[in-house]
C-alpha cells in the first residue's frame, strides 16, 4: 500500500510565510534593541546625542554663513526656516551613508545563528537611525515653530508625507547597495566619507536650485538628494523648485538602487557571512 504524499494547504503556507515573519521581525527587534544599548552607553551617549541634534546644529551653522553675507531671507522664506526643511532629507540621507553601512560589520557575530542575516543588520541600523534622525528633525522643526514661527501649508500635507515617504525608501535603497561594499572593499569607507561630505553642496540644501546659471542646475539634475530638497521645500513652504525637479525621477532612481543592492547582496551573501 503506497503513502499517499502530503500536499501543502493554501492554510499552511500562509501560516509558514506569518510565522517566518514574525520570526524574522523578532530579530530585526532584538539587533535594534542590541544597537540602541550600545549607543546608549556612557562610551555612546554621546554620539547619540549627536544624532537627534545633528540637523539642528547644522542648520544654525549654515544660517550663520547667510547672516554673514547679510541674507537674512532666502526667496522671501527666513534663512533659518529654509535650510530647516532643507535639511529633513539630507539628514536622513547623510546617516544612511554614513552608520549604516557599518552595521554589516558590526554584527558578524551574530551570523552563526541561522536565524540571522546580514539583511536583519542593516534593516535594524536603518530603523535605529531613521527614528533618531526624524525625532531630532522633529524637535528642530517644533522649536522653529515655537519660536521662530515657522508655518508650513497645509494644502499640500499629503504631497509632503509622501515626500517623506519617498526620501525614507531612498535613503534605505542607497544604504543597503553602500553596506554591501562596505563591508567587501576597505576603500569605500574613503569613498562614503568623501561622497558624504560633497553631497553638503550638491543637494541645494542651502540655497535655491533655481536661481542658479542653467548649466550649474542640469548638473544637479542628476543628484536625487537635490530633487527630493527643492520638493520638500515646495511642498512645505510654496517655494518653487528648479524645472529638472521630478518626483518620477526619485523613484526611477530608488528602483534602480534597490535593484542593484539586492543583486549585490545575493551574489556576495556568502562572502559577506565571511566576512571579519
Amino acid at each position: 500500500m503506497t503513502a499517499v504524499p502530503e500536499h501543502v494547504t493554501p492554510d499552511g503556507f500562509f501560516r509558514s510565510l506569518v510565522l517566518g515573519f514574525r520570526r524574522q521581525r523578532n530579530v530585526v527587534f532584538a539587533l535594534i534593541f542590541k544597537d540602541f544599548v550600545t549607543s546608549a552607553s556612557k562610551r555612546y551617549a554621546i554620539s547619540l546625542l549627536w544624532v537627534m541634534i545633528e540637523p539642528a546644529v547644522q542648520t544654525l551653522a549654515m544660517c550663520l554663513f547667510w547672516y554673514m553675507l547679510r541674507r537674512p531671507e532666502v526667496s522671501g522664506v527666513s534663512t533659518i526656516i529654509f535650510v530647516a526643511l532643507s535639511m529633513v532629507p539630507y539628514a536622513m540621507v547623510q546617516r544612511a551613508m554614513g552608520s549604516v553601512p557599518r552595521a554589516l560589520t558590526a554584527n558578524v557575530s551574530f551570523y552563526s545563528y541561522q536565524q540571522v542575516k546580514p539583511f536583519d543588520a542593516v534593516i535594524a541600523r536603518f530603523i535605529l537611525e531613521w527614528a533618531l534622525v526624524t525625532l531630532g528633525a522633529a524637535l528642530t522643526l517644533f522649536f522653529l515653530y515655537w519660536f521662530v514661527g515657522l508655518e508650513i501649508r497645509t494644502d499640500k500635507i499629503a504631497q509632503l508625507i509622501g515626500m517623506l515617504i519617498l526620501t525614507t525608501a531612498f535613503s534605505f535603497a542607497l544604504a543597503f547597495f553602500l553596506s554591501v561594499y562596505y563591508a567587501l572593499y576597505k576603500f569605500m569607507q574613503t569613498v562614503i566619507r568623501l561622497m558624504t561630505r560633497a553631497l553638503m553642496f550638491l543637494s541645494a540644501v542651502f540655497y535655491p536650485a533655481g536661481h542658479l546659471p542653467s548649466e550649474i542646475t542640469a548638473i544637479l539634475a542628476y543628484n536625487p538628494i537635490a530633487h527630493l530638497t527643492e520638493l520638500t521645500r515646495y511642498y512645505a513652504l510654496g517655494l518653487r523648485p528648479f524645472e529638472q525637479a521630478s518626483v518620477w525621477y526619485v523613484m526611477m532612481f530608488t528602483l534602480v538602487l534597490a535593484f542593484l543592492g539586492f543583486i549585490s547582496y545575493y551574489a556576495n551573501r556568502f562572502r559577506l557571512l565571511e566576512k571579519k
